[in-house]
Protein backbone atom coordinates (compact mmCIF):
# COMPACT_ATOMS: atom_id res chain seq x y z
CA UNK A 1 0.00 0.00 0.00
CA UNK A 2 1.18 3.24 -0.75
CA UNK A 3 1.09 5.60 2.08
CA UNK A 4 0.84 9.38 2.03
CA UNK A 5 3.61 11.40 3.40
CA UNK A 6 2.18 15.18 3.37
CA UNK A 7 0.26 16.30 7.00
CA UNK A 8 -2.99 16.64 7.19
CA UNK A 9 -3.19 20.45 8.58
CA UNK A 10 -6.47 22.08 9.12
CA UNK A 11 -6.53 25.74 7.02
CA UNK A 12 -9.12 27.45 8.53
CA UNK A 13 -12.74 27.65 9.81
CA UNK A 14 -16.36 29.16 8.52
CA UNK A 15 -19.81 29.75 9.69
CA UNK A 16 -22.37 29.94 6.49
CA UNK A 17 -25.47 30.71 8.72
CA UNK A 18 -28.13 30.86 5.81
CA UNK A 19 -27.04 27.37 4.36
CA UNK A 20 -28.83 24.69 5.30
CA UNK A 21 -28.11 20.89 4.82
CA UNK A 22 -25.07 21.69 2.22
CA UNK A 23 -22.24 19.07 2.58
CA UNK A 24 -20.19 21.36 -0.06
CA UNK A 25 -19.21 24.80 -0.97
CA UNK A 26 -17.23 26.54 -3.72
CA UNK A 27 -15.25 29.34 -1.90
CA UNK A 28 -14.84 32.50 -5.34
CA UNK A 29 -12.87 35.71 -5.38
CA UNK A 30 -14.67 38.49 -6.03
CA UNK A 31 -12.25 40.93 -5.82
CA UNK A 32 -11.55 40.21 -9.54
CA UNK A 33 -12.24 38.02 -12.91
CA UNK A 34 -13.00 35.75 -13.55
CA UNK A 35 -14.08 34.29 -10.58
CA UNK A 36 -16.59 38.18 -9.24
CA UNK A 37 -19.39 37.40 -11.71
CA UNK A 38 -19.52 33.71 -9.96
CA UNK A 39 -20.59 36.28 -6.97
CA UNK A 40 -23.61 37.55 -8.95
CA UNK A 41 -25.06 41.24 -6.80
CA UNK A 42 -24.32 39.27 -3.47
CA UNK A 43 -22.31 40.41 -0.72
CA UNK A 44 -18.65 39.57 -0.91
CA UNK A 45 -16.91 38.96 2.70
CA UNK A 46 -12.96 40.33 3.70
CA UNK A 47 -10.82 37.02 4.25
CA UNK A 48 -7.38 37.63 5.11
CA UNK A 49 -7.44 40.64 2.48
CA UNK A 50 -8.98 38.60 -0.23
CA UNK A 51 -12.89 39.60 -1.00
CA UNK A 52 -14.49 35.74 -0.83
CA UNK A 53 -18.25 34.87 -1.96
CA UNK A 54 -19.24 31.45 -1.51
CA UNK A 55 -21.72 28.89 -3.60
CA UNK A 56 -23.31 25.84 -1.53
CA UNK A 57 -23.06 22.68 -3.87
CA UNK A 58 -27.35 22.55 -5.49
CA UNK A 59 -27.80 26.35 -4.06
CA UNK A 60 -28.91 29.06 -6.91
CA UNK A 61 -27.99 31.96 -4.23
CA UNK A 62 -24.76 32.79 -2.75
CA UNK A 63 -24.11 32.36 0.66
CA UNK A 64 -23.01 34.85 3.01
CA UNK A 65 -20.15 33.76 5.94
CA UNK A 66 -18.04 34.76 8.68
CA UNK A 67 -14.61 32.96 7.56
CA UNK A 68 -11.71 32.47 10.11
CA UNK A 69 -8.28 31.83 7.97
CA UNK A 70 -7.43 33.06 5.02
CA UNK A 71 -9.71 30.91 2.40
CA UNK A 72 -7.70 31.24 -0.64
CA UNK A 73 -4.10 32.15 0.05
CA UNK A 74 -1.46 30.48 0.11
CA UNK A 75 0.42 28.82 3.25
CA UNK A 76 -2.78 28.81 5.21
CA UNK A 77 -2.47 28.65 9.18
CA UNK A 78 -4.52 26.64 11.17
CA UNK A 79 -7.69 27.79 13.15
CA UNK A 80 -6.83 27.67 16.73
CA UNK A 81 -7.21 24.69 18.67
CA UNK A 82 -10.11 25.34 21.76
CA UNK A 83 -11.36 28.19 19.90
CA UNK A 84 -14.38 29.73 21.68
CA UNK A 85 -17.60 29.96 18.80
CA UNK A 86 -20.63 32.58 19.33
CA UNK A 87 -23.42 31.46 21.00
CA UNK A 88 -25.59 31.74 18.23
CA UNK A 89 -23.58 29.42 16.07
CA UNK A 90 -25.33 26.44 14.91
CA UNK A 91 -22.96 25.23 12.06
CA UNK A 92 -19.14 25.08 11.50
CA UNK A 93 -17.23 24.42 8.39
CA UNK A 94 -13.49 22.70 8.43
CA UNK A 95 -11.43 23.46 5.84
CA UNK A 96 -7.95 21.32 5.86
CA UNK A 97 -4.89 21.02 2.87
CA UNK A 98 -5.11 18.15 0.35
CA UNK A 99 -3.37 15.13 0.99
CA UNK A 100 -0.92 13.39 -1.86
CA UNK A 101 -2.00 10.04 -2.93
CA UNK A 102 -5.28 10.32 -0.35
CA UNK A 103 -8.24 8.71 -2.11
CA UNK A 104 -10.69 10.07 0.79
CA UNK A 105 -10.73 11.24 4.59
CA UNK A 106 -12.48 9.57 7.36
CA UNK A 107 -14.63 12.31 9.43
CA UNK A 108 -15.25 11.78 12.90
CA UNK A 109 -16.56 14.68 15.64
CA UNK A 110 -17.83 14.11 18.74
CA UNK A 111 -19.71 15.41 21.33
CA UNK A 112 -17.15 16.32 24.19
CA UNK A 113 -19.93 17.05 26.75
CA UNK A 114 -21.97 13.55 26.04
CA UNK A 115 -19.92 11.62 24.62
CA UNK A 116 -21.81 10.83 21.48
CA UNK A 117 -20.46 10.08 18.18
CA UNK A 118 -22.60 12.50 16.26
CA UNK A 119 -20.62 12.49 13.01
CA UNK A 120 -18.60 9.05 11.46
CA UNK A 121 -18.09 9.29 7.23
CA UNK A 122 -15.70 7.34 5.87
CA UNK A 123 -14.43 8.16 2.18
CA UNK A 124 -15.60 11.66 2.53
CA UNK A 125 -14.65 13.21 -1.41
CA UNK A 126 -13.34 16.95 -0.39
CA UNK A 127 -10.92 18.23 1.74
CA UNK A 128 -14.31 20.64 3.83
CA UNK A 129 -16.73 19.53 5.86
CA UNK A 130 -19.86 21.23 7.09
CA UNK A 131 -21.18 20.10 10.69
CA UNK A 132 -24.49 21.12 11.48
CA UNK A 133 -26.62 21.01 14.87
CA UNK A 134 -23.83 22.14 16.79
CA UNK A 135 -25.14 23.96 20.27
CA UNK A 136 -24.45 26.57 22.94
CA UNK A 137 -22.56 25.24 26.00
CA UNK A 138 -21.31 22.30 23.95
CA UNK A 139 -17.75 21.30 23.97
CA UNK A 140 -16.79 19.58 20.30
CA UNK A 141 -13.85 17.52 18.99
CA UNK A 142 -13.70 17.24 15.16
CA UNK A 143 -10.40 15.41 13.73
CA UNK A 144 -10.13 14.31 10.19
CA UNK A 145 -7.70 11.19 8.49
CA UNK A 146 -6.59 10.37 5.25
CA UNK A 147 -6.79 7.24 3.71
CA UNK A 148 -5.64 6.16 0.24
CA UNK A 149 -6.86 3.83 -2.82
CA UNK A 150 -6.66 0.32 -0.90
CA UNK A 151 -9.19 1.71 1.60
CA UNK A 152 -11.82 -0.84 3.54
CA UNK A 153 -14.42 0.54 5.52
CA UNK A 154 -13.77 -0.44 9.16
CA UNK A 155 -10.32 -1.23 8.67
CA UNK A 156 -8.14 1.10 10.06
CA UNK A 157 -4.94 -0.53 8.45
CA UNK A 158 -5.86 1.00 5.20
CA UNK A 159 -5.70 4.61 6.95
CA UNK A 160 -2.71 6.68 5.97
CA UNK A 161 -0.71 8.20 9.01
CA UNK A 162 -1.65 11.73 8.21
CA UNK A 163 -4.33 13.32 10.65
CA UNK A 164 -5.22 16.62 12.71
CA UNK A 165 -8.16 17.29 15.72
CA UNK A 166 -9.81 20.06 16.10
CA UNK A 167 -11.34 21.06 19.47
CA UNK A 168 -14.01 24.03 19.72
CA UNK A 169 -16.95 24.41 22.09
CA UNK A 170 -19.35 27.21 21.51
CA UNK A 171 -20.48 29.59 24.21
CA UNK A 172 -23.03 29.36 26.15
CA UNK A 173 -26.33 31.68 25.94
CA UNK A 174 -26.77 34.26 28.36
CA UNK A 175 -29.02 33.81 31.11
CA UNK A 176 -30.37 36.45 30.65
CA UNK A 177 -31.20 36.64 27.04
CA UNK A 178 -34.45 36.69 25.48
CA UNK A 179 -35.81 36.14 22.11
CA UNK A 180 -35.52 40.01 19.99
CA UNK A 181 -37.95 41.34 17.68
CA UNK A 182 -37.13 44.04 15.90
CA UNK A 183 -37.19 47.65 17.79
CA UNK A 184 -39.27 50.47 17.14
CA UNK A 185 -36.79 53.04 16.31
CA UNK A 186 -36.47 55.23 19.44
CA UNK A 187 -37.18 58.81 19.10
CA UNK A 188 -34.15 61.63 20.16
CA UNK A 189 -35.64 64.29 22.18
CA UNK A 190 -36.46 66.73 19.77
CA UNK A 191 -38.83 70.37 19.99
CA UNK A 192 -42.23 69.53 19.92
CA UNK A 193 -43.50 69.85 16.03
CA UNK A 194 -40.23 71.37 14.88
CA UNK A 195 -40.41 71.16 11.12
CA UNK A 196 -38.47 69.26 8.34
CA UNK A 197 -38.10 68.06 5.20
CA UNK A 198 -40.02 64.86 5.28
CA UNK A 199 -38.41 61.75 5.40
CA UNK A 200 -35.43 63.23 5.55
CA UNK A 201 -32.16 61.62 8.15
CA UNK A 202 -30.69 65.19 9.56
CA UNK A 203 -27.08 64.58 10.62
CA UNK A 204 -24.50 67.65 11.94
CA UNK A 205 -24.84 71.27 11.10
CA UNK A 206 -28.40 70.27 9.51
CA UNK A 207 -26.80 68.16 6.57
CA UNK A 208 -28.94 65.10 5.49
CA UNK A 209 -28.17 61.42 4.00
CA UNK A 210 -27.76 61.60 0.72
CA UNK A 211 -27.35 59.11 -1.95
CA UNK A 212 -24.25 59.85 -3.43
CA UNK A 213 -24.37 60.81 -7.54
CA UNK A 214 -27.56 60.15 -7.18
CA UNK A 215 -27.69 56.69 -7.89
CA UNK A 216 -28.97 53.41 -6.38
CA UNK A 217 -27.06 51.10 -7.62
CA UNK A 218 -25.61 48.54 -4.89
CA UNK A 219 -22.38 50.06 -3.15
CA UNK A 220 -23.55 53.27 -3.44
CA UNK A 221 -22.15 55.91 -0.71
CA UNK A 222 -24.22 57.10 1.66
CA UNK A 223 -23.09 61.30 2.10
CA UNK A 224 -23.79 64.06 3.50
CA UNK A 225 -25.30 66.98 1.51
CA UNK A 226 -27.09 70.22 1.95
CA UNK A 227 -30.89 69.41 2.37
CA UNK A 228 -32.15 70.03 -0.94
CA UNK A 229 -35.36 67.79 -0.95
CA UNK A 230 -34.54 65.34 -3.56
CA UNK A 231 -35.50 61.91 -4.09
CA UNK A 232 -31.80 60.38 -3.25
CA UNK A 233 -32.07 62.27 0.32
CA UNK A 234 -35.29 59.99 1.15
CA UNK A 235 -34.12 57.99 3.87
CA UNK A 236 -36.74 56.38 5.93
CA UNK A 237 -37.13 53.94 8.93
CA UNK A 238 -38.89 50.65 9.01
CA UNK A 239 -40.54 48.52 11.24
CA UNK A 240 -38.26 45.58 10.38
CA UNK A 241 -35.42 47.70 11.87
CA UNK A 242 -34.04 48.06 7.93
CA UNK A 243 -33.54 52.18 6.45
CA UNK A 244 -34.97 52.14 3.09
CA UNK A 245 -33.00 54.97 0.88
CA UNK A 246 -32.80 55.75 -2.64
CA UNK A 247 -34.23 53.32 -5.32
CA UNK A 248 -36.11 51.27 -2.35
CA UNK A 249 -32.43 49.99 -1.39
CA UNK A 250 -31.24 49.39 2.27
CA UNK A 251 -28.70 50.87 4.56
CA UNK A 252 -26.18 48.49 4.49
CA UNK A 253 -22.76 47.96 6.61
CA UNK A 254 -20.22 47.19 3.63
CA UNK A 255 -19.00 43.56 3.28
CA UNK A 256 -21.14 42.77 6.24
CA UNK A 257 -18.57 44.29 8.57
CA UNK A 258 -18.43 46.10 12.03
CA UNK A 259 -14.69 47.75 11.79
CA UNK A 260 -14.40 50.77 12.69
CA UNK A 261 -14.12 52.93 9.03
CA UNK A 262 -16.33 50.62 7.26
CA UNK A 263 -18.12 52.36 4.74
CA UNK A 264 -22.48 52.76 4.91
CA UNK A 265 -23.64 52.20 1.46
CA UNK A 266 -26.55 51.25 -0.24
CA UNK A 267 -27.92 47.90 -1.24
CA UNK A 268 -30.39 45.60 -2.28
CA UNK A 269 -32.51 44.65 1.25
CA UNK A 270 -31.54 41.16 2.33
CA UNK A 271 -32.85 41.51 6.72
CA UNK A 272 -28.75 40.74 7.39
CA UNK A 273 -27.14 42.24 9.90
CA UNK A 274 -25.47 44.46 8.37
CA UNK A 275 -28.74 46.45 7.31
CA UNK A 276 -30.47 46.58 11.24
CA UNK A 277 -30.52 50.20 12.76
CA UNK A 278 -31.69 51.56 15.60
CA UNK A 279 -32.30 55.36 15.93
CA UNK A 280 -31.19 55.73 20.24
CA UNK A 281 -32.71 58.40 22.61
CA UNK A 282 -29.43 59.95 22.66
CA UNK A 283 -29.99 59.99 18.53
CA UNK A 284 -27.36 57.87 17.44
CA UNK A 285 -27.68 55.44 15.20
CA UNK A 286 -26.57 51.77 15.84
CA UNK A 287 -25.80 49.11 13.72
CA UNK A 288 -24.20 45.80 13.55
CA UNK A 289 -21.99 45.50 16.36
CA UNK A 290 -23.23 47.99 18.18
CA UNK A 291 -21.31 50.53 16.12
CA UNK A 292 -22.79 54.18 15.39
CA UNK A 293 -23.28 55.84 12.00
CA UNK A 294 -21.04 58.49 11.80
CA UNK A 295 -18.96 61.41 9.43
CA UNK A 296 -15.88 60.26 8.04
CA UNK A 297 -13.34 62.94 10.33
CA UNK A 298 -16.26 63.87 12.34
CA UNK A 299 -16.29 66.70 9.01
CA UNK A 300 -19.91 68.35 8.33
CA UNK A 301 -18.75 69.39 4.77
CA UNK A 302 -20.70 68.17 1.93
CA UNK A 303 -19.56 64.92 0.33
CA UNK A 304 -18.04 63.51 3.70
CA UNK A 305 -18.78 59.60 3.70
CA UNK A 306 -20.49 57.74 6.20
CA UNK A 307 -18.83 55.17 8.04
CA UNK A 308 -19.45 52.83 11.12
CA UNK A 309 -17.41 54.01 14.05
CA UNK A 310 -17.15 53.52 17.69
CA UNK A 311 -20.09 54.92 19.57
CA UNK A 312 -18.86 58.38 21.59
CA UNK A 313 -21.52 60.92 21.63
CA UNK A 314 -20.22 63.24 19.08
CA UNK A 315 -21.91 65.76 17.04
CA UNK A 316 -21.35 63.68 14.18
CA UNK A 317 -22.77 60.92 15.49
CA UNK A 318 -26.18 62.16 16.21
CA UNK A 319 -29.14 62.13 13.56
CA UNK A 320 -33.00 62.62 14.05
CA UNK A 321 -35.56 61.51 11.76
CA UNK A 322 -37.86 63.46 10.01
CA UNK A 323 -41.25 61.99 9.87
CA UNK A 324 -43.63 61.85 6.27
CA UNK A 325 -45.81 64.91 7.95
CA UNK A 326 -42.84 67.21 7.87
CA UNK A 327 -42.07 67.42 11.91
CA UNK A 328 -39.29 65.53 13.88
CA UNK A 329 -41.28 63.79 16.10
Amino acid sequence: MQQTTDPLVFQGYYNCPLWTGFEQATFYDCSGAPDRSKCHASRCFDSGGRFICAQAAGATTVAYCDVYGPIGIPNLEAPPNGAVLPADWTSIGLIWRPVANAAGYSVRVEDADTGDMIVAVDMHPTTQYNLFGIQSGHHYRFWVRAADSNFRLGDESTYSPPSAKFTFSVASQPATTQPTTPATPAKPATPSGESCTPNTIVGVDGKVMDASGFSSANGTLVELWDDLGQDNEKFTFQPDGTIHGFGGKCVDAAGISSADGTFVQLWDCWGGPNQQWSLRADGSIQGIGGKCIDSTGGSSAKGTALILNTCNGSASQRWRACSSRGVFE
